[in-house]
């Protein structure tokens, strides 16, 4: 009867786990889907301002304490989180992102992402 008692409660909160697990990847998902948004209306609005437009902005090092990759590859900002990528096209520009801080400037028309001149 113990072991009957034993198993259920290992299958009960094997099955807990693996929902929990579920729900914050589905969570750390939507974190990244916004962190792509926000970096995508970073960079366009930088071309859409004046020379000399200049701003420093975050990306997050982690999603939930978990690690993402994030990248331009060939005019796409692409950010992978548990094998799933997320993909934005972009606007053109000279650099590359990295998490924590981004400088991002338009000099003379001409956009630079962490580099200072383009």
């Amino acid at each position: 009867m113990l072991g009957v008692s034993l198993t259920i409660g290992i299958l009960l909160i094997g099955t807990l786990t693996y929902f929990f697990k579920d729900q914050v990847d589905e969570q750390n998902v939507i974190i990244a889907k916004n962190i792509l948004v926000s970096v995508e209306n970073e960079l366009f609005l930088a071309t859409k301002v004046e020379p000399g437009y200049f701003r420093n902005f975050d990306v997050p090092l982690k999603l939930n304490n978990v690690d993402y990759n994030i990248s331009i590859t060939g005019g796409d900002l692409i950010i992978t989180y548990n094998n799933i990528d997320l993909i934005a096209s972009l606007p053109n520009i000279s650099g590359n992102i990295k998490k924590g801080e981004n400088t991002i400037r338009n000099i003379n028309g001409k956009i630079c992402l962490n580099i200072e001149l383009c």
